[in-house]
C-alpha cells in the first residue's frame, strides 16, 4: 500500500525560516529575468492576480503550482508545500492558548 511509503512526519527544523511562497515566487522571476506579464502569458494565471499571489494577498492554489511548475521548471508540490507551512505558521501564531 502507497500510505505506508509515506513519511507522516514531513517537518523542518525550527530554526529553517522558509520562505512565503510569494517571496520564492518572485525571486524565482528575478532570477530567470521573468517579467510578470511574460509569466502571465506562460501559465495563464492573469497579471493581477500574479501580483496578489507575490504580495501574499491570494494564496496559491493547487491549480497555480500546476502553471508555475510548468512554466518556471519547478515541481508544483514545491509550491504547495510553502503555501502549506504558511498556513501553518499563521495558525499556529493564531492559536489560543488552552486553558490549564
Amino acid at each position: 500500500m502507497i500510505l505506508d511509503r509515506l513519511d507522516t512526519t514531513v517537518c523542518f527544523h525550527p530554526s529553517v525560516c522558509l520562505p512565503s511562497p510569494g517571496h520564492a515566487l518572485h525571486h524565482c522571476m528575478q532570477s530567470t529575468g521573468i517579467t510578470t506579464a511574460q509569466l502571465a502569458r506562460r501559465t495563464g494565471i492573469p497579471v493581477r492576480h500574479l501580483r496578489k499571489l507575490i504580495r501574499g494577498q491570494s494564496p496559491f492554489t493547487a491549480k497555480h503550482a500546476l502553471r508555475l511548475g510548468d512554466a518556471l521548471n519547478t515541481s508544483a508540490l514545491y509550491w504547495l508545500l510553502l503555501q502549506a507551512q504558511g498556513d501553518l505558521q499563521r495558525a499556529m501564531d493564531k492559536a489560543v492558548q488552552p486553558y490549564p
